[in-house]
């Protein structure tokens, strides 16, 4: 087993997976990125205050959507909202 995948039923090696055994593995591993983005954002429209006041944790989840944009932004520099027409072509 490697260290970094961990356990064969691990979260990271599920997600390996799904984009390793997709018959469209790079635009799967966007998709993933993508979701991740669009559920960040939506989580960091509200303040930590009425996320937390919305659901359980919702300031410690407000705070793992901020550092998943950093990271994003990170690696994607330049990175702007998708718009329809990203989506389209």
């Amino acid at each position: 087993m490697n260290k970094k995948e961990g356990p064969a039923n691990s979260t990271p090696r599920f997600i390996k997976n799904i984009i390793d055994r997709s018959e469209r593995s790079e635009l799967m591993e966007m998709f993933i990125i993508g979701a991740l983005v669009h559920y960040a954002e939506a989580i960091t429209s509200m303040t930590r205050k009425e996320i937390d006041e919305s659901m359980a944790f919702g300031a410690e989840w407000h705070d793992c959507a901020t550092e998943v944009l950093k990271k994003i932004d990170v690696r994607f520099p330049g990175r702007g909202k998708p718009t329809k027409d990203d989506v389209m072509h």
